[in-house]
Formats: C-alpha cells, structure tokens, sequence
C-alpha cells in the first residue's frame, strides 16, 4: 500500500536480513532508521541511528543523524513510564552532551535551547 510507512520498515528490514551483503548498505540503514522515526519506535530509532553513525562515522548525513538521534532521545522521554523517566534524561543528557560538541548542527537559537535543556537534566 502506498504511504504504509509501517509495512516499509518491515519489509526493509526483511531486506536487510535476507541480503546482509547488500552493496548499498548504508542507504538501507539509514533509510531503516528514518522509517523507525515516522513509525514513533523511539529507542529503535535513536538505536538505528546510533548504529549507522558507529559503522559509518564519515557519512556526510551526520549532523541530520545526530539531530535524529536528540530528536528520538526527546521523545522517547515524553512518552516515557515513570520507571523509565531517569534513565530517559540520562540518555537524553548524554546524547545532548555529544551533539552540542559537534559544529553546524544546531542553530544558535536551538543551540541555546539544548544547552538550557541539558543543564535542567543534569
């Protein structure tokens, strides 16, 4: 069906399984990680993410995938149980700690915003 974003990540998963060796690795994870964001799967997105960054440290994507993985840390906390909400604003923090060291990424203003953000998690 079209527009079926969950039935995407499935089948791109299946892809990813059946074809491990697959010469366009990068863009199916990636692709992976941005479908598991439009799907809400938060801790599988900033996951995926994290991954793609760990194996491909070079990509030219790594500023959208670090704003991908602050994204999916923030909502992964809005949508937290009580018994997830601390380890939820560590993860935050420490995701927040990492891209604010990265040039470019941010705007000043969004800068500013995280930087007020990650001082009332810590």
């Amino acid at each position: 069906r079209k527009g079926d974003v969950v039935q995407a990540s499935h089948d791109l998963n299946q892809l990813l399984k059946d074809f491990p060796d697959f010469p366009d690795q990068e863009t199916l994870l990636y692709d992976q990680a941005l479908l598991l964001s439009k799907t809400r799967k938060w801790d599988e997105s900033r996951s995926a993410f994290i991954s793609y960054l760990g194996r491909y440290p070079s990509t030219p994507h790594s500023n959208q995938v670090w704003a991908s993985i602050v994204h999916s840390s923030i909502e992964g906390l809005k949508e937290a149980s009580q018994d997830e909400v601390l380890g939820k604003k560590a993860q935050l923090a420490s995701d927040l700690t990492q891209a604010l060291t990265l040039s470019d990424l941010f705007s000043p203003e969004e800068e500013a915003s995280y930087q007020f953000l990650l001082g009332q998690l810590m």
